[in-house]
C-alpha cells in the first residue's frame, strides 16, 4: 500500500489555550528538557498532551487503550462533527470562569474536602445542636469551594 493510501486514525484538532496553560505547557517541555527550536506550539501542545496521558496510564489512572475500540469509542464525536450544538460547548469553556478540575488533589484540598464531610454530616444528625459560629463560617465557606 502506497504511504499516500494509508488512511491515518488521528485526529485533527482546533483549541484554544489559556494563558495559564500555555506557560503551563511551556513548562512541562522544560522540565523534559526538549527545547523550543523548530517547534511550533501545536506540536508543542500535542507532545504535552501525550506527556500527560502517558502519565495518567502509566499510574493506572486511566486504561491503556485497545485499538480495537477506537471507532466505537469515537463514535459519539461523530454525529456532532459538523452540528452547530458544539458552538455552545465550544462557547462554555471559552467563558472567563470555566474551570477544569484536577484529576488529583493535594493534600490541603484533600483536608478541607474530609473537613467540609465531617461538618455536613455533623450539620444533618443533629441540626438544632450545630450553633458554634467558628463551624457555620467554616461549613458556609467550604460550602462554595465544594458545595
Amino acid at each position: 500500500m502506497a504511504k499516500k493510501d494509508r488512511k491515518r486514525q488521528d485526529e485533527v484538532v482546533t483549541i484554544r489555550i489559556n494563558p495559564l496553560d500555555c506557560i503551563s505547557v511551556l513548562d512541562v517541555l522544560e522540565k523534559q528538557g526538549i527545547p523550543l527550536v523548530n517547534l511550533s506550539f501545536s506540536q508543542a501542545v500535542k507532545i504535552v498532551l501525550a506527556s500527560a496521558l502517558e502519565t495518567l496510564r502509566g499510574l493506572n489512572y486511566i486504561p491503556i487503550p485497545d485499538g480495537f475500540t477506537y471507532l466505537q469509542r469515537m463514535a459519539p464525536f461523530e454525529e456532532y462533527r459538523h452540528r452547530v450544538a458544539m458552538l455552545n460547548i465550544t462557547d462554555q469553556s471559552n467563558r472567563p470562569d470555566y474551570q477544569v478540575k484536577p484529576l488529583f488533589e493535594d493534600f490541603d484540598t484533600k483536608r478541607r474536602r474530609s473537613r467540609y464531610e465531617e461538618l455536613m454530616i455533623k450539620q444533618q444528625a443533629a441540626p438544632e445542636s450545630f450553633t458554634d459560629d467558628a463551624d457555620i463560617d467554616e461549613l458556609a465557606k467550604l460550602v462554595r469551594e465544594f458545595g
